[in-house]
């Protein structure tokens, strides 16, 4: 559950991200293509993956420690894509690894 809440907060960082006209996203992949061409509808997605992510993290943790937690997951996203997105590391393979390897931690292990 957290994972899927962490992912949510990462992916509407990243919408929001790819929406901003000071950075010079130089992939050509055909989803980031469309999340530039379509700004006003990936803001209010990227919003709502957001949103999503921290009401996650609300019910699992409650209000004060959910929203703080949300918080540190949204700065760790966002120091993660400003890192990672100009060295092309950070792309569908990487979150794919990551996000399963972290699911299968929490599933199994917590």
């Amino acid at each position: 559950m957290i994972t899927v809440s962490v992912l949510l907060i990462l992916m509407g960082f990243y919408f929001w991200y790819s929406t901003s006209s000071k950075v010079k996203l130089t992939s050509s992949a055909f989803a980031e293509n469309r999340l530039r061409k379509h700004k006003n509808l990936t803001k209010i997605v990227g919003f709502l993956l957001l949103f999503g992510g921290f009401l996650i993290q609300i019910s699992a943790y409650g209000y004060a420690s959910g929203i703080l937690t949300a918080l540190v997951v949204l700065m760790l996203a966002g120091s993660l894509c400003i890192l990672l997105v100009p060295l092309k590391i950070f792309n569908t393979i990487f979150i794919t690894i990551i996000m399963l390897t972290a699911f299968l931690i929490e599933l199994f292990v917590l």
